[in-house]
Formats: C-alpha cells, structure tokens, sequence
C-alpha cells in the first residue's frame, strides 16, 4: 500500500474555490468565466432554428454545457486512470490545468442552471442578468471541493492498486 496519500484535488479544489469567491468582488472574474455561455447559446440557437421562443434556447444552452461539463469530468478521471495506472502517480498540474479549464465550464452552467431555476430566462435588455451572474456565482464556486475530492479518491484507489501489484 502507499502510505504516503497527497490530497492535491482537495488542496486545489479549496484554492479555486477561494480564488472564483475572491473574484466576485473585481466583478471582472465573472464576467471573465461567463464567456464559453454565449458559444453554447449560439450553437443552441443553431440547431433550434428562429421557430422557438428564446426561452427554449436557454434550456438547450444549458442542458449542452451541463453534458460538456460531465463529458469533460469522465474523461479527465479516464485519464487519472490510465497515469496512475501505468506511473503510479499523478501530477498536480494536471489537476490545476483542469480545475482552469473547470473555471470556464462550471461558472456558466452554474449561471444557466441558476437562471432556469428562479425562472429569469427571457430577453437580456436590461443589466439584471449581470447580476443574477453575481449572485449564482458564490455556488457555483463550491464545487470545486467536491470534484478535488472526487479526484483524490480516484488518484488513491488507484494508487493503492498500481503499488499493492508492484
């Protein structure tokens, strides 16, 4: 067994998630994060055509990120998998590489996700969407620690295989 068990994705999780609730306070890191939200709307808009309401583009957008998301989750704990597996450890900077590239992902889905469900979809002609990102931002910022966490069992059990047949 290795007895030496690093809690890298918990570390980090923590770190991001302090770093995105530092960021509300600049305004400029929401805005920043939000971003890969307007690819999704357009590509949702794409494949609904203008024969829907503007709602329906929003709910598309949304369940598309949120698939995104947990392709892009699987496959990074694939890939925790195959290293562990085959180098009996895993960098942490594969872990901060993806928790940036969480960044973009998680934020936006959290502001869709959030958006559906104080029912505020509808036409953006007035600032009050910039702040619901700011008020969805403080969750979405949480799961961070969660996904760390999630990382480190896999790394762990993992780990503990590639030394227990070494």
């Amino acid at each position: 067994m290795n007895s030496k068990k690093p809690h890298d994705g918990r570390n980090l999780g923590i770190v991001f998630t302090v770093l995105s609730l530092l960021s509300i306070l600049t305004y400029i890191g929401p805005a920043l994060f939000i971003v890969p939200a307007f690819a999704f709307k357009n590509l949702a808009q794409l494949l609904t055509g203008n024969g829907f309401f503007h709602v329906n583009h929003d709910k598309l957008a949304t369940v598309l990120l949120t698939a995104t998301l947990l392709i892009v989750i699987i496959l990074f704990l694939r890939m925790i998998k195959k290293m562990v597996i085959r180098t009996g450890r895993f960098a942490s900077e594969w872990i901060s590489l993806f928790f940036v590239i969480l960044c973009f992902l998680v934020h936006p889905c959290g502001y869709f996700i959030y958006s559906w469900a104080t029912f505020t979809f509808g036409p953006k002609e007035d600032f009050g969407h910039s702040y619901l990102l700011i008020e969805s931002f403080p969750y979405t910022s949480f799961v961070f620690i969660p996904i760390g966490l999630l990382f480190d069992a896999v790394i762990h059990k993992y780990t503990d295989l590639f030394y227990q047949y070494k």
